[in-house]
């Protein structure tokens, strides 16, 4: 830098001579002068620009994986928890599945002729359905073109939407198994339901409404002789109550013959008092009836369905039947006991009574005395098989059968 302004004083003195002589001749050189001062510091640059970011390098190569290390020890065993309090109290479970068939009446609807019965049969977790009609002739005009068939939600007063479908009837019969158990259809709002061909679906020819759970089977008795006897199921549609009644018939009575039948006050035999509820004529032995009355007040041990012999015989009575009390029987003469469901009934008769038990069930069972010996023994019952016992003295008769042993009852006989 010093010698940079040197440099500039000398050419500057030159440029001055230079003007000098110019205007003049030059005149001899003057001596030499002194070296001027030193020049002051020059400016400071300006800063220069910063250099752009260089690119981000590429990854370097994932290092190999490290050894595993050794398995850490087991760690103590904890201490044995305190017991904790008992749970809540469990609801009830589902009720089992019964054991039994039910036969469901199906009656005529528009005097269309077509009757006859289906039989429900737990399959397991399913339900076999057979049905057995007669009338399809005279229904359809022919006996081969089938009708549909259905378990339909409701009753046949009111029935409602399909619920199951059935196989068609073709020549009075139809076979279906129903994924459904017999329990679940048995709740008391279902119906089988006939139509009369696929045309004519909107026309009903014949229907039964299946019983509910609550329902009661009792047996009819023949009177006098005459041959007819069966059954009757009465089953609770709220505040009403359905009565199926199911006999042979008597002697001197054709199928097409009706046959007055009442639910009579009193019981059968010389109690027989007068007609409490009219149930339908019977025809071919079937009658099927909505009483309207609660079940319950019909089970007071008060009460009996009675068959006449037909409408122009109406004082000759050939059938009977008490209607089981919900606390026992209370009664003389003759009574009849049903075994159903796998249970045996409870009740109180007078010293001379002939009890009769039916057994109803799939399965065998007896009413044998639990006394040792046996007072009284009816053997092997066979499915709709009967025994009779009488009680000709008073005492308290806890009895069992011998092939279900759990299965018990008590028999009270009053003096």
């Amino acid at each position: 830098m010093h010698r940079r302004t040197v440099f500039l004083g000398l050419l500057l003195g030159i440029l001055v001579l230079a003007l000098t002589a110019c205007q003049g001749t030059v005149g001899p050189a003057g001596p030499k002068g002194d070296a001027g001062p030193a020049g002051g510091a020059g400016v400071a640059g300006a800063a220069g620009v910063a250099g752009a970011v260089g690119p981000a390098g590429a990854a370097g190569p994932a290092g190999p994986a490290g050894e595993r290390g050794p398995a850490g020890a087991a760690g103590a065993a904890g201490a044995t928890g305190a017991v904790g309090p008992a749970g809540p109290k469990g609801d009830t479970g589902p009720a089992p599945e019964i054991d039994q068939a039910v036969t469901v009446a199906l009656a005529e609807l528009g005097a269309s002729g077509q009757v006859g019965f289906a039989t429900l049969t737990p399959r397991g977790n399913k339900t076999e359905v057979v049905i057995s009609v007669t009338g399809q002739t005279a229904v359809t005009g022919t006996a081969v073109v089938p009708q549909p068939i259905h378990i339909h939600n409701g009753n046949c007063a009111s029935l409602g939407g399909v619920r199951y479908g059935l196989t068609n009837i073709e020549n009075g019969k139809s076979v279906t198994v129903v994924d459904a158990t017999l329990v679940s259809i048995r709740n008391g709002n279902t119906a089988i339901n006939i139509h009369k061909s696929g045309p004519e679906a909107a026309v009903y020819t014949s229907c039964g409404d299946i019983p509910g759970l609550s329902s009661l089977v009792m047996s009819i008795s023949e009177i006098g002789g005459s041959g007819q006897k069966g059954v009757a199921v009465l089953s609770a549609f709220g505040n009403r109550t359905q009565v199926v009644v199911d006999v042979s018939l008597p002697t001197g009575v054709a199928a097409t013959d009706t046959q007055p039948i009442h639910i009579h006050n009193g019981n059968c035999g010389a109690t027989l008092g007068g007609v409490k509820y009219a149930l339908t004529n019977a025809r071919g032995g079937r009658s099927v009836t909505i009483v309207d009355a609660p079940l319950s007040s019909l089970r007071d041990g008060k009460f009996a369905i009675n068959l006449h012999k037909s409408t122009a015989a109406v004082q000759t009575y050939t059938a009977c039947g008490d209607i089981p009390s919900l606390n026992g029987f209370a009664s003389t003469g003759s009574v009849t006991s049903t075994i159903q469901s796998f249970l045996l009934q409870s009740f109180t008769v007078k010293v001379g009574t002939t009890v009769t038990w039916t057994n109803l069930d799939t399965a065998p069972h007896t009413a044998t005395s639990l006394a040792t010996p046996p007072a009284f023994d009816t053997g092997n019952l066979v499915r709709n098989a009967s025994g009779s016992i009488v009680f000709d003295k008073a005492g308290t008769f806890p009895y069992f059968c011998k092939v279900h042993p759990r299965m018990t009852g008590v028999i009270t006989v009053e003096s």
